[in-house]
């Protein structure tokens, strides 16, 4: 055993003895009992590895009810850390962990997301019944999350400790003494933007006394759906200090839309539009929905967003934010029972294009359908260019009106797209894709480019390709060996922003790529830290915006001076407003 293994199992005793209230100093031991040690480790169980990329740490709260016999489980509970010696210790890494009995110790390990493809969470929630316990613990494989108190959609169980087997909620988990297991719950996205609070429920677990308890473990994440990123809000962890704001960077002509703080339909708690720089008041407030995240695109000239918004019976529509007036909200198009997606915008702005699915097609539910239409903004009138049905959903990459031609994807539900379509006059051409591929239209609807990942850890390319000829897509060879993400076009040239990463583990950046003058480093992020929602251009594509915790930074393109984007001061615990678009605020 090395110096660091020795330190961390003496870190590992130091916390148990605190999390048991006892204050014994920790020796260092013999040699004889350092190779006793390293030779439990060895055979130790997978729990003490089960942490996964996102490390939680969590305020636990013990529930049972009131027809049962309590059974004690303050940490001042008659468990000693010798009732655990030779037993699977519970990682120092199992930062939430809690003395459930005097026999069970119940923490949760990790939280960690699939990918985007998938878009599920990962609980992984583990157990472990002490050497001194009179018989085994049961527990039932019933695991419930909520996120700000709303049930998230439980996909699954999947026994990974002492073995690896599916499980149904109905199942029993036999823990024998001094035995470790571990269940990972697996929960289907879409995440939820923002930070909250979230409980992890296990209903049912039967202790060796006979008697039945409840365990709830509460943690509190911030998570992006625009980066795919969640991460714990450490206890006592505060937003860094603002230093001045720029105002040779920041424009008062444009506003900046935040996403909602909170759920619901509460004054207050739906996307607002602020004045760049601007922390005390709001220029305007969106149409909300249940999540309040602002789901939408903003048209090529800056000045209008097409965006969703759902009423609070639940009905989704189509809506328009005019940079000229922020503070009216018009509905361009109710959807009674369906769900709208993409939104995309006509090069001259007078028509979008968007598609839609069943109301029933939520958390994980294969749709019925999936459709795209056209809204004309002048006449309102509304057509419907394709439809497929039997799971499988479109996903609208540009339209381009003039010519007639409209690009879509067409995916299974929960599965990476497996076709690029083509609907224009001489009908609808379809290509099989070669890849998992994330898509984006230019602003003219001319150009699409696309990243491709391939392998594990997955290494990305670039492609590009005219928006109705896919089979014609070209390699723009960049390095090998990058983790790329696309920020954007850059309004009013053919330049793209890319976050891009050298290695699994690499430095990641802000980069404009130019297909006359390649890429240049634009902002690097500080300590290696990515930020918590996806950045994005300035809707005259002057400066990048990159969103932080408690401040963003903006970064002026042109002599790449930067300047802080102060946010709005929380209204309650959590409420951190997160930028997610740009709009021009003055006059045309």
């Amino acid at each position: 055993m090395n110096d660091d293994e020795l330190r961390r199992d003496l870190a590992e005793e130091d916390e148990l003895r605190r999390l048991l209230h006892r204050t014994e100093p920790t020796k260092v031991p013999p040699f004889a009992a350092v190779a006793l040690r390293a030779d439990r480790r060895a055979g130790m169980g997978t729990l003490a590895a089960a942490a996964g990329a996102v490390l939680v740490v969590a305020a636990i709260v013990l529930s049972r009810p009131a027809s049962q016999t309590p059974v004690a489980a303050s940490p001042s509970a008659s468990l000693s850390p010798a009732s655990i010696v030779g037993c699977a210790l519970p990682s120092s890494l199992d930062l939430a962990r809690h003395v459930t009995s005097a026999s069970l110790i119940t923490s949760l390990s990790s939280v960690s997301l699939t990918d985007q493809r998938t878009n599920q969470l990962r609980w992984t929630v583990g157990f472990l019944s002490t050497r001194d316990a009179p018989g085994p613990t049961t527990l039932r494989a019933s695991i419930q999350i909520t996120a700000g108190g709303s049930p998230l959609h439980v996909l699954g169980y999947e026994l990974i400790d002492p073995e690896q087997r599916t499980l149904a909620d109905t199942d029993l988990v036999a823990i024998a003494p001094c035995r470790a297991a571990a269940i990972v719950v697996r929960t289907a996205g879409p995440i939820i933007d923002g930070t909250w609070p979230y409980q992890v429920t296990i209903e049912k677990i039967g202790l060796p006394d006979g008697t039945t308890v409840t365990e709830t473990l509460s943690v509190t994440l911030t998570c992006s759906t625009a980066t795919f990123t969640c991460a714990p809000l450490l206890a006592g962890q505060t937003a860094p200090p603002s230093t001045t704001p720029n105002p040779a960077v920041l424009k008062s002509g444009f506003g900046v839309i935040y996403s909602g703080v909170r759920q619901g339909w509460d004054q207050g708690s739906a996307p607002q539009i602020r004045q760049e720089g601007e922390t005390d008041r709001e220029a305007g407030e969106l149409a909300g929905s249940f999540f309040n995240n602002f789901r939408g695109t903003v048209s090529p000239s800056g000045r209008r967003a097409a965006y969703t918004g759902q009423t609070q019976d639940g009905q989704w529509g189509l809506y328009l934010l005019d940079g000229a007036r922020p503070a009216e909200q018009r509905r361009l198009l109710a959807l009674p029972n369906e769900i709208p997606g993409e939104v995309a915008w006509a090069a001259d702005e007078t028509a979008i294009a968007f598609n839609v699915q069943d109301f029933g097609a939520t958390q994980g539910v294969a749709p019925k359908y999936s459709a795209i239409r056209t809204l004309d903004l002048p006449s309102g009138t509304v057509n419907e260019l394709a439809r497929v049905t039997g799971g499988t959903l479109y996903h609208v990459v540009a339209w381009n009106k003039a010519s007639g031609t409209l690009a879509a994807t067409i995916a299974p539900n929960g599965e990476p797209a497996t076709r690029y379509v083509v609907i224009g006059p001489a009908g609808t051409k379809t290509t099989p894709l070669d890849g998992a591929w994330g898509m984006y239209g230019s602003p003219d609807a001319r150009t699409a480019i696309g990243v491709r990942c391939d392998g594990a850890p997955a290494y990305c390319s670039l492609w590009t390709w005219p928006l109705d000829d896919f089979g014609s897509r070209a390699d723009q060879h960049l390095e090998s060996g990058l983790s790329l993400g696309v920020v954007g076009w850059r309004p009013g040239s053919n330049e793209i922003g890319l976050v891009v990463g050298s290695g699994p583990k690499g430095q990641e950046q802000i980069e404009v790529w130019s297909p006359t003058a390649g890429r240049r480093i634009v902002y690097r992020f500080v300590d290696g830290k990515t930020p918590p929602s996806r950045p994005f251009f300035r809707a005259d594509g002057s400066a990048i915006f990159v969103p932080g915790y408690g401040e963003g930074v903006v970064v002026d393109l042109a002599t790449t001076a930067t300047s802080p984007l102060p946010f709005p001061a929380p209204a309650a615990p959590y409420e951190r407003p997160l930028p997610a678009g740009s709009i021009r605020l003055d006059q045309p």
